[in-house]
C-alpha cells in the first residue's frame, strides 16, 4: 500500500525575546573579536606568502624571511640525543594505571559501585637550551635570537623504555609516580647544528654591534623558525585560519538563528510548530556575514601593509644610496692622504738610510748611531701606514657598497612584484580600486645609480 509522508514538523519552545535579543547581541560581540582574530590570521599568512626571502647578508631592518643553515660557535649537546643543537627541548613522561570507584544509580533507584581503570602519562623530568645562533647561506651570516619564537624543529629522539633500560633511570628522575607500570617515553625536539633552518621575524640593530638581528617584536607578531622551510610555517598558519574561521562561522551562526527566532516574534508562553527555516537561513547568512567581513579586513589590511612595505623598501634604497654618496669621497680622501703621508715618511727613511750608507763607523763624519733617535722620533711622528691595505680597504669597502645597493634595489622589485600581483588577484583587485591604490614602478638598472661618486686617486 503506497501513500506520500507530508512535510516534518519539529516542535521546539521559543525562549522569550529579551533572552533571544541577549543572546543575539553577546554572540554578536564574540563574532565580531573572533572575525577581528580572524582577519590577523589571515594577513599573517597572507605575509608569509609577500615577502620575498632575503639573504642574510641583505637583511635589513624590518619584518624578513631568511632561509640557510643554523650555526654556532659554542652548540649545546641534545640532553636525549647527544647531537650538537642550537635550540633544543626535551620532557619525559612517564605511564601509570590507576583504579577509581564508580558509583551510578539506574532509573528505578537502585545503586551499583564498580570499579575501573584509567591510564595516562605524566611529565617526570623536562627541559631544554636555547641561545642566539647564526643563520647562514652563500651570502653571510645574520643572527637569530630563538627567545619567545614558535619553533617546529625535529625530533631528534622518541623512545619509549621499561625499567630495565639504562635510560629509564639515566636521564629521569628515579621517583616513580602513582600507579608507574615501568614505562617512560622519552621525546627531544632539537634545531640540529647545520640543518637548514627557514626564519621569518622582525629585524632589528643588535644591542652589541652595529649588525641586524632576528628576534622578538614588532607590530605583526610573527616570529616562526622552522626546519621544514616556509612551506611548514604555511600550512600551520593556514590549520590556524581553519580553526578561526570555523569559530567565526559558529558564533555568527548563533546570532543569526537568534535574531531570526526573535524576528518570528514569538514569546515564551506559546509553543511554536513553525518550521525552522527563518532561524536557520538567518543563521547561515549571519556566519557567511563574519566570514566575509574578515576577509575583506583582512584584504584591506593586507594590501596597506604591503604598500607601506614597498615605500619602505623604496627608502631604504635612498638611505644606500646617501650612504654612498658620504662615505666613498670620505674613503678616497683617507687612502689619498695615507698614500701622501707614507711617501713623504718613506722619503725621509730613504734619506736617512743614504745618509747611514755614505757614513763609516769610526772614520770622519756623522755617526749612524746618531740617526736612531730621528729614527725613533720620525717613528711616533707617523704611525705605520701601508698603502696597500689602505687601497684593499677601499676596493673591499666599494664591492660592499654596492652589494647592498644592489641587494636593496632586489629587495624592493621583489616586494614591489608581490604588491603588483596582489593588485591584479582577484578578489584584491577590486579592493585595490575602492582603495585608490596603485603600483609602483620597479627599479630598472638603467639610470638607477644617481649621484654618481668618481674614485680618482690621481698619481698616488
Amino acid at each position: 500500500m503506497g501513500g506520500s509522508v507530508g512535510p516534518v514538523t519539529i516542535l521546539y519552545s521559543t525562549p522569550s525575546l529579551p533572552v533571544l535579543v541577549a543572546t543575539a547581541a553577546l554572540a554578536g560581540l564574540l563574532a565580531l573579536a573572533a572575525a577581528a582574530w580572524l582577519a590577523r590570521a589571515l594577513g599573517r599568512r597572507r605575509l608569509v606568502d609577500d615577502l620575498p626571502t632575503l639573504p642574510a647578508a641583505g637583511v635589513f631592518i624590518g619584518m624578513v624571511e631568511v632561509h640557510g643553515t643554523a650555526e654556532s660557535e659554542r652548540p649545546f649537546n641534545g640532553h636525549l640525543s647527544g647531537l650538537p643543537v642550537v635550540f633544543h627541548e626535551w620532557n619525559v613522561a612517564e605511564h601509570w594505571v590507576r583504579t577509581r570507584v564508580v558509583t551510578s544509580t539506574d532509573s528505578k533507584g537502585r545503586t551499583t559501585t564498580r570499579v575501573e581503570s584509567y591510564s595516562g602519562t605524566d611529565t617526570v623530568a623536562q627541559g631544554g637550551e636555547s641561545a642566539p645562533f647564526w643563520l647562514q647561506d652563500e651570502s653571510g651570516l645574520v643572527q637569530v635570537d630563538p627567545e619567545q619564537a614558535t619553533v617546529h624543529v625535529e625530533t631528534t629522539f622518541a623512545e619509549t623504555v621499561g625499567l630495565d633500560d639504562p635510560l629509564y633511570h639515566g636521564k629521569a628522575p628515579p621517583a616513580s609516580v602513582s600507579g608507574s607500570i615501568g614505562r617512560r617515553t622519552f621525546r627531544e625536539q632539537a634545531l640540529p647544528l647545520h640543518h637548514e633552518v627557514y626564519v621569518i621575524g622582525q629585524s632589528r640593530l643588535r644591542e652589541d654591534a652595529v649588525a641586524p638581528e632576528i628576534a622578538a617584536g614588532g607590530e605583526v607578531g610573527l616570529f616562526r623558525i622552522a626546519t621544514g622551510g616556509e612551506e611548514q610555517v604555511r600550512g600551520r598558519l593556514g590549520w590556524s585560519v581553519f580553526g578561526i574561521g570555523l569559530l567565526v562561522f559558529l558564533l555568527g551562526g548563533v546570532s543569526g538563528v537568534a535574531l531570526g527566532m526573535a524576528f518570528m516574534g514569538q514569546d515564551a508562553q506559546h509553543r511554536s510548530s513553525a518550521p525552522l527555516t527563518i532561524p536557520i537561513v538567518a543563521g547561515a547568512l549571519s556566519g557567511l556575514f563574519w566570514l566575509g567581513a574578515s576577509w575583506a579586513w583582512a584584504i584591506r589590511n593586507g594590501l596597506i601593509d604591503l604598500r607601506e612595505r614597498v615605500r619602505q623598501a623604496r627608502s631604504l634604497v635612498e638611505v644606500e644610496l646617501q650612504r654612498r654618496a658620504d662615505l666613498i669621497p670620505r674613503l678616497v680622501a683617507v687612502v689619498e692622504a695615507s698614500a701622501g703621508h707614507e711617501r713623504e715618511v718613506q722619503t725621509e727613511l730613504a734619506a736617512m738610510r743614504a745618509q747611514a750608507a755614505a757614513t763609516v763607523e769610526g772614520e770622519a763624519g756623522t755617526d749612524p748611531r746618531a740617526l736612531a733617535p730621528r729614527l725613533q722620533i720620525v717613528g711616533e711622528r707617523y704611525p705605520e701606514l701601508k698603502a696597500a691595505q689602505a687601497f684593499s680597504d677601499l676596493h673591499r669597502r666599494l664591492v660592499g657598497t654596492e652589494d647592498r645597493i644592489a641587494r636593496a634595489r632586489s629587495y624592493v622589485n621583489a616586494i614591489g612584484a608581490s604588491y603588483d600581483d596582489r593588485l591584479e588577484q582577484v578578489p584584491d583587485t577590486f579592493m585595490a580600486k575602492l582603495l585608490g591604490l596603485r603600483s609602483f614602478p620597479l627599479l630598472a638598472v638603467e639610470g638607477f645609480e644617481r649621484r654618481p661618486v668618481d674614485v680618482d686617486l690621481g698619481d698616488n
